[in-house]
């Protein structure tokens, strides 16, 4: 896994803000599986796994002359659950990471990589949604036309689709507000630090020469 997937507050160096990094740098973190691990995301996908499998012997083992409207919908909620319960999991997880992050006890805030990796999972567990929906409404199509495509009646997956889908768009959209926040916390509390840093004779020519060698860069 990169660090693109990785939550704010695993253990691995990779999600701390970089003056964190610095300080910790050298010390040890052990691994462990905690409540924010993928581990813990993937066990709706394993569930859908387990539960799908059967479904699918049961369904497709049934001769044609003997199937019922509906047969298919069980099997298409496991699957849809094997598809994206991973990804539901991990945006839950991440959206927690966002609301208990502490920009002053963590010292700054994750890379905007880092506070980006849930857009990914918003995004498939919308499509995994749209993608129930759209079944559900050929069920009603097939249920009004009087066939048997096992979609049928398909009122029970638009509702799940419709749901699923604007879950992940909302629960996106507010970890991407929260991270922004942070932010804005941060640069003002950086802000601040200078500021006090600035009024202060021996600060002033700290952050001056600083500043010369972030200009300068690199000796080649």
């Amino acid at each position: 896994m990169d660090d693109s997937d990785r939550i704010p507050g695993d253990s691995a160096d990779g999600v701390r803000p970089a003056r964190a990094r610095g300080r910790a740098k050298g010390a040890g973190t052990g691994a462990r599986v905690g409540p924010l691990s993928p581990v813990w995301a993937a066990v709706p996908s394993v569930l859908g796994l387990v539960l799908a499998v059967p479904t699918a012997v049961e369904a497709f083992g049934t001769a044609a002359d003997a199937r019922e409207p509906g047969y298919l919908v069980p099997l298409l909620f496991y699957l849809a659950l094997l598809a994206g319960g991973y990804s539901l999991g991990r945006l839950a997880q991440m959206s927690l990471a966002a609301a208990r992050w502490d920009v002053v006890a963590q010292d700054g805030v994750p890379s905007r990589r880092v506070m980006g990796a849930h857009s990914m999972h918003a995004t498939w567990v919308a499509g995994v949604g749209g993608s129930l929906l759209l079944m559900g409404a050929l069920g009603m199509w097939s249920a009004l036309d009087g066939g048997i495509s096992g979609l049928e009646p398909g009122f029970s997956m638009i509702v799940a689709g419709a749901v699923t889908g604007l879950a992940g768009m909302a629960l996106g959209r507010w970890t991407t507000d929260r991270w922004q926040q942070h932010v804005d916390h941060d640069e003002r509390l950086q802000k601040k630090a200078r500021e006090r840093r600035l009024s202060d004779p021996l600060g002033r020519i700290r952050e001056a020469s600083r500043d010369s060698r972030q200009d300068s860069g690199p000796s080649s």
